[in-house]
């Protein structure tokens, strides 16, 4: 079992700093300009207002170049990669045989590929929740940009909670579930919490992975 290694998201990235947690790993995949405020209502240059010497940071190709330009000028580690998506299938890299890294839609999904990618394969999940921790109260009936319900309410199966998320959110829960049903037969994956995300890792028992216990 060895070390234990860190991988997290850009808006992970100062929660875990503050609470003394050094990140060996942080991978971006957003393509948007850094100046500009996340889907998170947080103005994207301030996750970085502290960089840790030890963390290694994963920038997609895809990425915009401000955000790798600000990390450069903190003095951070920097790695790139290319992420395959609808965008990049067209993309000369392929034609060249460039490795080009699956996964989800956002960063936190494309954590797990990355890791297989560069030798891991021992796997905890935690955070993944894609939920909310409360209900949105007065806010049940906003709509998002495209008119569309803002939050929504899901269960997952049967015996799964009721649970509030956004549309941005369920996304996140389906991208777990083709990665369960896609994983590699040389990598352990184990999800953490109880959340919308915990129940739809469960949900499927053809891809169930051992519990830590069974390992």
């Amino acid at each position: 079992r060895g070390q234990k290694w860190i991988f997290t998201v850009k808006h992970s990235y100062p929660l875990l700093l503050r609470e003394g947690i050094i990140p060996r790993f942080c991978v971006i995949l957003d393509p948007r300009d850094v100046e500009g405020v996340s889907t998170h209502g947080i103005k994207r240059t301030t996750l970085f207002d502290t960089i840790h010497k030890d963390t290694i940071f994963f920038v997609a190709s895809m990425g915009h170049p401000s955000v790798t330009k600000l990390l450069l000028s903190k003095g951070a580690n920097v790695v790139g990669w290319h992420a395959l998506s609808d965008a990049t299938k067209t993309s000369p890299l392929l034609q060249n045989k460039v490795l080009m890294v699956t996964g989800g839609t956002c960063a936190a999904l494309r954590v797990t590929s990355i890791a297989r990618t560069i030798g891991f394969r021992d796997v905890d999940l935690y955070g993944y929740d894609f939920s909310l921790m409360q209900e949105p109260g007065d806010r049940k009936t906003a709509k998002d940009e495209l008119g569309r319900p803002k939050y929504l309410q899901i269960q997952v199966g049967d015996k799964g909670a009721k649970r509030w998320t956004t549309g941005e959110m369920l996304a996140g829960v389906q991208d777990i579930q083709a990665i369960g049903q896609e994983i590699q037969a040389d990598i352990r994956i184990r999800h953490h919490g109880d959340s919308l995300g915990g129940d739809s890792w469960k949900a499927e028992k053809t891809w169930t992975l051992p519990t830590m216990e069974e390992y």
